[in-house]
């Protein structure tokens, strides 16, 4: 690799990531309700995104999510949302956010997915469903390509799906000069 390269460097593992999860996105929706953690925690049902009520609510969601097809104990939920100063009220706050989570799916059309039992709570569903695993998935992908030597011939792709890179540069002049409140400006490239 010559110098000023990028390859083999974070940036260049991300920008094909993001071509790989672009191109592995289109083959591996085909469930309606799909869930989202990178950024703010929604059900997403046919593209539209649906916000869970309360904070607590997202954050039992956000966990159960990320430890996809691992069931996790009442306790063990208790210690992560409350870490060790759990209320005297925790456990009946834990059911009422699980009845909220699946109240709200059911509103929203999606197939039952949340179970539970006296060892605790699971998500069913599937790793393509979530949007953290489809990240991680082309992740992996990208860096198998990069080892290959991928990383330029997807690098074009990312722009369209992450914002990033080369088309953003292709076609939109760079800034010289922005302005900072009461502070002069800053020079750019």
């Amino acid at each position: 690799m010559g110098r000023g390269s990028r390859a083999g460097t974070p940036w260049a593992l991300s920008s094909l990531a993001g071509a790989v999860i672009q191109t592995h996105i289109h083959v591996a929706h085909t469930d309606p309700t799909q869930f989202a953690v990178l950024g703010p925690v929604t059900v997403v049902i046919d593209g539209r995104h649906h916000r869970i009520p309360r904070a607590q609510t997202r954050g039992l969601l956000a966990l159960m999510l990320l430890n996809r097809g691992r069931r996790i104990s009442r306790e063990a939920v208790i210690e992560a949302m409350w870490g060790g100063a759990a209320p005297s009220t925790a456990r009946s706050q834990v059911h009422n956010a699980v009845t909220v989570i699946r109240a709200h799916l059911a509103e929203l059309g999606a197939p039952e997915v949340l179970d539970s039992g006296p060892s605790g709570y699971e998500l069913l569903v599937e790793p393509e469903q979530v949007d953290i695993s489809r990240f991680d998935d082309g992740v992996r992908l990208a860096r198998d390509a990069a080892v290959r030597g991928g990383p330029r011939r997807r690098r074009g792709c990312c722009a369209a799906r992450w914002g990033c890179g080369a088309a953003s540069r292709s076609r939109t002049p760079p800034a010289r000069s922005w302005k900072r409140p009461g502070r002069g400006s800053w020079s750019g490239g």
